[in-house]
């Protein structure tokens, strides 16, 4: 037998005990499924078990694949660990349930197609689930997106990267991440280890609104550039609808919005969209403005959504975002 890797207080180059620590997982996991990607002898699988989750362990090693049964067996936890010897990318494609948690641990780097293998995990977790990874991070928090091949103490070279790499590349629009703090270190270790949650990516919806004329356009235009969101104006959909390139609504109610418009502008001479949404709404087509501006809005983006939005429309707006599924949030300034 080759020379054993985690540590179950019997030996081992692990120091896996102070690993746990580092990780912050939670002393209760009653009712909870854990799924750990080359999970190795099965030492964190175990300690999952201990607080009441149910695992799968996934372990392409054969002998470390029938180490982890062994143990699940000698601490009394094989009807609650379920271990499979295999491939994780090709195991994890078979799988057709949801985790709470999925370790990764000291592993990523080993993976050459990381960016999918994400995408693979983003598809077994649950949508409030935690994605624990353990891993080397070259640089210091706050460096640029940077990668490199880092030659490590056996002669290997493989992949390493920075904190804003791991976000801005590989978890871009798939989960977001909190640095946890640091891992245990090891002998031969040449990067330092970190521990990062991550959590699937949840969609926001920035609304900014108030008076004409305060400056939301400028503040809006800064902000989704921010942060990489899609920037809606309410004033694009209303002069795009009434100059006739869009019925983002159904013709019957488009064509009663539009006369409704028109009609108003040309009796104040002078196209004022803030005037015109007050007159819509009092008109009783605030449904259908809603139902204008949400139907071109895709769950597989960010927005931040600027303009005039009085009452009722913008509750209407936002009951309607959080149907479906964004968070949203509101800023406001009135002249």
């Amino acid at each position: 037998m080759g020379k054993q890797y985690q540590d179950f207080g019997d030996g081992g180059d692990s120091k896996s005990p102070d690993k746990l620590q580092a990780l912050e997982i939670p002393v209760n996991m009653e009712g909870k499924r854990v799924l750990d990607l080359g999970c190795n002898a099965g030492f964190f699988c175990i300690e999952a078990a201990k607080r009441g989750a149910t695992c799968i362990g996934i372990e392409a090693n054969s002998q470390w694949f029938d180490e982890a049964v062994l143990n699940a067996g000698k601490y009394g936890f094989s009807d609650r660990i379920e271990f499979i010897n295999g491939n994780w990318a090709d195991e994890v494609s078979r799988l057709d349930e949801k985790f709470d948690y999925i370790f990764w641990l000291s592993a990523i780097h080993y993976e050459k197609n990381q960016r999918t293998m994400v995408k693979n995990i983003l598809s077994v977790i649950k949508p409030d689930g935690v994605f624990i990874l353990e891993c080397g991070l070259i640089g210091c928090p706050g460096d640029g997106p940077v990668a490199s091949q880092v030659t490590r103490a056996g002669g290997s070279s493989v992949l390493h990267f920075s904190l804003e790499y791991l976000r801005t590349r590989m978890m871009a629009g798939l989960f977001s991440t909190k640095l946890r703090g640091m891992s245990v270190q090891q002998e031969g270790d040449r990067v330092p280890r970190w521990v990062i949650h991550c959590y699937p990516k949840t969609r926001y919806c920035r609304i900014i609104h108030g008076d004409p004329a305060i400056g939301k356009t400028t503040h809006s235009v800064e902000l989704a550039r921010a942060t990489g969101s899609v920037l809606v104006s309410s004033d694009d959909f209303f002069a795009d609808m009434f100059a006739e390139k869009l019925a983002p609504v159904s013709v019957a109610n488009a064509s009663l919005m539009r006369e409704c418009f028109n009609k108003f502008n040309k009796e104040k001479q002078s196209l004022r969209i803030d005037l015109t949404t007050d007159h819509l709404i009092e008109s009783g087509h605030a449904g259908e403005i809603v139902e204008m501006f949400t139907k071109f809005i895709s769950v597989d983006f960010d927005y931040v959504f600027e303009g005039y939005l009085p009452e009722p429309v913008l509750t209407l707006f936002k009951s309607k975002l959080g149907k479906m599924g964004f968070v949203i949030w509101e800023t406001t300034r009135f002249g």
